[in-house]
C-alpha cells in the first residue's frame, strides 16, 4: 500500500512538472511572436550621403505604430586648460515630436548653450548638469522646430572628452505600416553616424562632396577671375590681328 502511494505521488509530480514546462514554452513562444511582430525594417537614402544633404529613412513597421527614430554621432574633443568646447552650428530641428540629448564622458560638468535664428532665444541660454562618475547628460523633449547654434562646453581633468549627440524623432506609420523620417546632415561631423529604429541599427558614412572635374574647375576659375581671362582673350585677338596684317603686307 505504501509503495502504491509513493508511485502515485511520483507520477503526480512528473505531471505537474510537465505542466510547468509547457507553460514556460508557451510564454517563450508568446514573447518571440511579440518581438517579431514589433520588428522594424528601414533603409537610409542616400546610402553614402554628402555633408549637407538631407537623408531620408524609409521603413516598414506595424500599421499605425509609433516609431522612434534615433540619429546619433560622437565627437572626441581635446581638453585645454581643463576645459573642453565643441560648437555645432545651425542644427535644424524637424517639425515632429522630438527629443535632443547630449552626453559627455570624461568630464566634471556639462553645459549646453543655445541660440536660435527665430529669436526665441535671441541671446545664449545655458543648461547645466554636474557629472556623476565623469559622465554628464542633458536631455530636452519637444524642442521647437527652428535652427539652433549649439555650444557644448565644460570642465574636465582628462585629456579628452567624448561627446555623444542623439536626436530622436517620432513618426507614426500609416495604415500599411509605412513611415519615413528626414534629417539634415549639415550639423553632423564628417565620418560615421548611427541611425536606429526599433531593433535595427544602420551605420552611415558622411563624406565631403567630390572635387569638381577639370572643365568645371576651369569654368569656376573664369567665374572667379573674369578680368584676367578677359585680358588674355583680348591679347589673343591682338596676336591674331597682327599675324593676319603681317601676312597681307608680305603679299
Amino acid at each position: 500500500m505504501l509503495l502504491h502511494l509513493k508511485t502515485g505521488g511520483i507520477a503526480d509530480g512528473w505531471s505537474e512538472m510537465k505542466k510547468i514546462a509547457l507553460l514556460f514554452v508557451l510564454l517563450f513562444l508568446i514573447v518571440v511572436v511579440e518581438v517579431e511582430a514589433k520588428e522594424i525594417n528601414f533603409e537610409v537614402n542616400p546610402v553614402n550621403p554628402v555633408k549637407g544633404e538631407t537623408v531620408t529613412i524609409h521603413g516598414q513597421a506595424q500599421p499605425d505604430d509609433n516609431v522612434t527614430i534615433r540619429i546619433s554621432f560622437e565627437k572626441v574633443v581635446q581638453v585645454e586648460d581643463k576645459r573642453y568646447t565643441f560648437f555645432v552650428p545651425k542644427i535644424n530641428i524637424p517639425e515632429v515630436e522630438n527629443r535632443f540629448t547630449i552626453r559627455a564622458e570624461g568630464c566634471e560638468d556639462l553645459k549646453v548653450s543655445i541660440k536660435d535664428y527665430a529669436e526665441r532665444y535671441p541671446h545664449w541660454v545655458t543648461f547645466s548638469s554636474e557629472a556623476r562618475g565623469e559622465v554628464a547628460e542633458i536631455s530636452q523633449p519637444d524642442i521647437p522646430a527652428v535652427v539652433y547654434d549649439v555650444l557644448i562646453h565644460g570642465k574636465s581633468v582628462e585629456t579628452s572628452v567624448k561627446i555623444t549627440i542623439t536626436a530622436e524623432g517620432y513618426e507614426k506609420a500609416d495604415e500599411k505600416g509605412n513611415f519615413h523620417h528626414s534629417y539634415d546632415t549639415s550639423s553632423v561631423p564628417l565620418g560615421e553616424f548611427i541611425v536606429q529604429a526599433g531593433n535595427k541599427t544602420e551605420t552611415v558614412h558622411l563624406r565631403l562632396p567630390p572635387l569638381p572635374t577639370t572643365p568645371a574647375r576651369i569654368t569656376q576659375k573664369i567665374n572667379q577671375s573674369p578680368g584676367l581671362f578677359q585680358l588674355l582673350f583680348i591679347l589673343i585677338l591682338f596676336v591674331l590681328f597682327f599675324l593676319i596684317l603681317a601676312k597681307k603686307m608680305r603679299k
